[in-house]
């Protein structure tokens, strides 16, 4: 049987193929899928990560991190703000791809401490020492 989007051979017993089901998915809810990308990949770093899925909904809505997310030098990361902590309820915050990069440039890894940088909404704009 033929995915019904793509043509692409469907999964058995099913209607779509499994990378027609998975663009699906994450367009029905961008948050979830944001959700367990972040915590896949804190997984994949041994990072501790205990927020829920209903914190992780507010702090979206409260930064409008959904909608500028993406791979562009103005894009929102998700930032811990104190690396050691990981992420916990009250350790993220929002910053651009740009400032996130500059904070880990001048991360000192040997004593753990950083610049504190203030998340987008603080408004971060430090031109001086953008690696870039």
């Amino acid at each position: 049987m033929k995915c019904k989007d793509c043509k692409r051979p469907a999964r058995k017993g099913r209607k779509l193929c499994y990378r027609c089901a998975q663009r699906r998915w994450r367009e029905a809810d961008p948050v979830r899928a944001s959700f367990h990308n972040l915590k896949a990949h804190a997984r994949e770093r041994g990072k501790v990560f205990t927020i829920t899925l209903e914190y992780f909904r507010a702090f979206c809505i409260r930064t409008d991190y959904i909608t500028g997310k993406g791979r562009s030098a103005d894009s929102y990361h998700v930032d811990r703000i104190d690396e050691a902590l990981g992420y916990i309820e009250g350790n993220l915050q929002v910053l651009t791809n740009t400032a996130n990069v500059v904070k880990y440039l001048n991360y000192d890894w040997a004593t753990g401490t950083a610049k504190v940088y203030k998340g987008v909404k603080g408004g971060y704009n430090d031109e001086e020492n953008l690696p870039f």
